[in-house]
């Protein structure tokens, strides 16, 4: 038996407006440019080396593939080892459904050693729903547990 101290079993993040610039509503996907926070690949550089890291996003027309070919340049898909999008789901966050899909692929049955890291009301409320701890990383920078949601 290992002894097994990490925190998390998997880290999933939500991508526009936590770790890219986000676009806004209605951009044509031909005019997305991904910008990368500050700080955000050696973050999860050094997050991936521990745990399980992955994304969970909401956009209006692109798959996981459109998703990956848009981030492959920065170097963001390498480091993500699931990503799902509200269009591979077929319905949006507020929805668990993406991050309960996520952690389907992953193979992480203990959504209690899960942490979800997003800027959004709409993540907040996916990650209550989930079952997962939930991070936010806007100005407003709140952390929940699956405790005590």
């Amino acid at each position: 038996m290992t002894d097994d101290r990490r925190p998390f079993d998997a880290i999933l993040f939500d991508i526009g407006g936590t770790l890219v610039d986000e676009a806004p509503p209605a951009t044509p996907t031909d005019e997305l440019v991904v910008s990368l926070l500050p700080g955000v690949m050696e973050d999860l550089t050094a997050l991936a080396a521990v745990t399980r890291i992955g994304a969970v996003t909401n956009t209006a027309v692109m798959t996981e593939a459109d998703v990956r070919r848009l981030l492959e340049p920065s170097g963001l898909s390498a480091l993500l080892e699931v990503i799902v999008t509200s269009v591979d789901v077929g319905v949006a966050k507020p929805d668990p459904t993406a991050i309960l899909r996520a952690l389907e692929r992953l193979g992480v049955t203990a959504s209690e050693r899960v942490l979800y890291v997003g800027n959004a009301d709409t993540d907040s409320a996916a990650a209550r729903a989930a079952g997962v701890d939930y991070v936010d990383v806007s100005e407003r920078a709140v952390w929940t547990t699956s405790a005590t949601n």
